[in-house]
């Protein structure tokens, strides 16, 4: 599951290089205070999230992830902080629940080898590179 978190986390890392390049476009924008706030609040609800799955399963942080998202007044409400963060879960939601579906697909293809070949997959591989 580490490699799993690596991924995440260097998708949420590339994030938040697109957020602070943002951040720099801000001032040309119409509103440049409400863009430069929002791209800030993206940046560091990305990083919060990163050293969230240095630390936790990817369960866990999905988890208080989904909390925090439904725990935000609903949009529309103007506030460019609170447009970010809900911006930046959101895009973590998406991601992460990609993430978990491809590792149940790739268990559940696990599975259907193991049956196939009788014994687990360690063991099948094991025996066939000793033999070469």
């Amino acid at each position: 599951m580490y490699g799993r978190n690596r991924q995440l986390s260097y998708g949420l890392y590339v994030l938040e290089q697109l957020a602070q390049q943002d951040l720099l476009r801000a001032s040309a924008s119409i509103d440049p205070i409400y863009w430069h706030q929002q791209a800030l609040d993206r940046m560091e609800t990305y990083r919060d999230l990163r050293i969230a799955l240095r630390q936790n399963s990817i369960q866990a942080v999905v988890r208080r992830a989904q909390e925090q998202s439904d725990s935000l007044p609903p949009a529309g409400d103007g506030k460019a902080q609170l447009h970010g963060h809900r911006q930046a879960l959101a895009m973590f939601l998406a991601l992460a629940k990609e993430e978990l579906r491809r590792a149940e697909l790739e268990e559940l293809r696990r599975r259907k080898l193991e049956d196939s070949l009788g014994e687990p997959v360690e063991e099948y591989l094991t025996a066939v590179t000793s033999r070469a």
